[in-house]
């Protein structure tokens, strides 16, 4: 045991660089149109896309701690309802962010955290917000991920237009087994996906995995790109659900005690 975790150690430092944010791709992925993803937003960080986000409600969007941890809350911005992420749709600032308190970089655990905007979006066709799941999906059903990562996995080609694609949930026993590289590091509270040379990964992090409309990953972590060894990973929102709620109320009073 103690093996498998110094290889997968070695392997997390080997491909670092595969797991910052700017990275992040969603290879083979078809071109969207936002309305068919009008939940999905683009975090930019100085003006340049960043991560990916989903709207909860008006005002608060969620994403991935390593998305937000270590970057200035005054320099990160949300774009909505556009397909292309550096202009178009309606652009606000950050005023407030949670991360996870148990968030682990080295491990990606926890890898969750909330955003409250300066001000609130105008819903229509193309920003809208998508429910929270209550459960897990099962292993084996079909999900939809988006985001504007790029295109491959040297990152010779960026997207700027939103891109999404099908991925098959693997459940978390699947997952952490013999059959995956992960084992015990696959952790108990996120979701894997696979499908052969499709994958999310860095820049489409913090952005939506989709099942039967309802929310139920953030796009965290993964090594390499559609790697049959080596699945997608994704914060489980379901099992997060009770955190979620606890911080947009937090957050939401920490901007009520400022006023």
């Amino acid at each position: 045991m103690v093996l498998k975790y110094l290889i997968f150690i070695c392997l997390l430092i080997c491909c670092s660089s595969e797991f910052s944010p700017e990275l992040a791709r969603i290879v083979e992925g078809e071109v969207l149109g936002i309305e068919k993803v009008p939940w999905q937003v683009s975090l930019l960080y100085q003006g340049t896309h960043h991560c990916g986000g989903v709207i909860y409600d008006n005002e608060i969007i969620l994403t991935a701690a390593h998305c937000v941890v270590g970057y200035s809350t005054s320099k990160l911005t949300v774009r909505a309802g556009s397909t292309i992420s550096i202009c178009g749709g309606q652009l606000v600032s950050v005023a407030k962010i949670l991360v996870h308190e148990d968030y682990s970089h080295s491990r990606r655990t926890n890898d969750i955290a909330v955003i409250l905007l300066k001000d609130r979006l105008s819903f229509n066709n193309a920003v809208h917000a998508i429910k929270l799941a209550r459960s897990s999906p099962a292993h084996g059903v079909i999900a939809f991920v988006s985001g504007w990562g790029a295109l491959d996995e040297c990152r010779e080609q960026r997207s700027d237009h939103l891109r999404g694609t099908q991925l098959k949930i693997v459940g978390r026993e699947q997952c952490a087994s013999e059959s995956y590289g992960y084992g015990e590091m696959a952790a108990i509270d996120t979701i894997c996906t696979y499908a052969p040379g499709k994958s999310p990964n860095g820049g489409d992090s913090g952005g939506p995995l989709v099942y039967k409309n309802e929310l139920v990953g953030l796009v965290s972590w993964g090594i390499g790109c559609g790697r049959e060894e080596y699945p997608g990973i994704f914060a489980d929102v379901a099992y997060h659900r009770e955190w979620i709620l606890n911080a947009i109320q937090r957050v939401r009073n920490l901007k009520i005690n400022q006023i």
